[in-house]
């Protein structure tokens, strides 16, 4: 009789222990996952939108930059240029994901710098590299939309007139393919420091080498027929890689956390079982009677003990 008390008794508190734990359970999760979740928007937010004063300077410098080289006048380019280059040491570095980026910011200043400071300075290598600053400026800057996404339609506009200015020459380059060819190298010179500040380094990579390749083969004289066909889809790749998913999306999902109903219901299935366990193990003792079976020694063996050997 005490022994079978004390069993109860231990049932009992093996029970409420379980049930205090599932009533943890069902309070904890959802109160942590609340917490990722906001989490999560805190890091996502942390961003763009919270861009400050520097980026806002440096955007502001940047633009000033690029309407002084539109104008033409060369002491005020330089002078903005100055702005600029002390803006851009003034950003917090942690603002930018990856060194890749850094280095394309800062070879853009120096782009500009050595278009500016050459014998025959090129109006065009000037004015790109003016317009490539502004672009990354405002993708540090901007909150929503950066500039550079717009380029985006331009560029797969670019790459139709491409493959339909091939297709209709089969076995040479027309003009109007080496244009299409020219404005669309032209496109990506001039966001390809933005697309490294907010992309994987991989994606420019991936970028520059298939530019290399479109301007080897386009150069040639005598094209090959099939490498000629074979060169836009490589380049649509690329172009469709430079931008974010879902026309300006984010590229990352979202946060992988397990609904918090799920995760309560296998531990109450868990903690049911360990129940139910319990109730058969405290019905087969009170089954045996405390000892006053019929199977030698008061035990009697039900289907269950048999079945497990015992």
């Amino acid at each position: 009789m005490e022994k079978r008390d004390a069993i109860a008794i231990r049932y009992r508190k093996t029970a409420g222990l379980l049930l205090l734990l599932l009533a943890w359970v069902l309070g904890a999760v959802p109160a942590a996952a609340s917490a990722a979740t906001g989490e999560a928007a805190g890091t996502a937010g942390a961003g763009k939108t919270s861009a400050g004063e520097p980026e806002a300077a440096f955007r502001s410098a940047a633009e000033a930059l690029y309407l002084a080289v539109q104008q033409g006048e060369p002491l005020t380019v330089h002078r903005k240029l100055q702005e600029a280059e002390k803006a851009l040491r003034a950003l917090p570095m942690e603002r930018i994901p990856h060194a890749e980026g850094i280095a394309a910011l800062s070879g853009s200043v120096a782009d500009l710098k050595r278009a500016l400071a050459a014998t025959a300075p090129d109006e065009t290598k000037i004015q790109t590299a003016a317009g490539a600053l502004r672009l990354a400026a405002d993708a540090l800057a901007s909150s929503q939309r950066p500039l550079w996404l717009q380029y985006r339609k331009l560029m797969q506009e670019e790459l139709t007139t491409l493959e339909l200015s091939i297709g209709a020459a089969p076995g040479r380059i027309p003009p109007e393919a080496k244009m299409a060819f020219e404005r669309l190298s032209g496109h990506y010179a001039l966001i390809r420091t933005a697309v490294a500040l907010e992309r994987e380094p991989s994606v420019v990579e991936r970028g520059d080498s298939v530019f290399r390749y479109g301007t080897r083969v386009m150069a040639a004289k005598q094209p090959d027929a099939r490498v000629l066909d074979g060169l836009t889809e490589p380049l649509r790749d690329a172009v469709e890689g430079l931008f974010p998913p879902g026309d300006g999306e984010p590229a990352a999902g979202p946060l992988l956390i397990p609904p918090a109903w799920g995760f309560a219901a296998t531990i109450g299935s868990f903690i049911v079982t360990v129940l139910t366990y319990a109730g058969w193990r405290r019905f087969r003792f009170e089954r045996r009677g405390g000892g006053s079976g019929r199977n030698g020694g008061g035990e009697r063996r039900d289907a269950a003990d048999r079945w497990l050997g015992r």
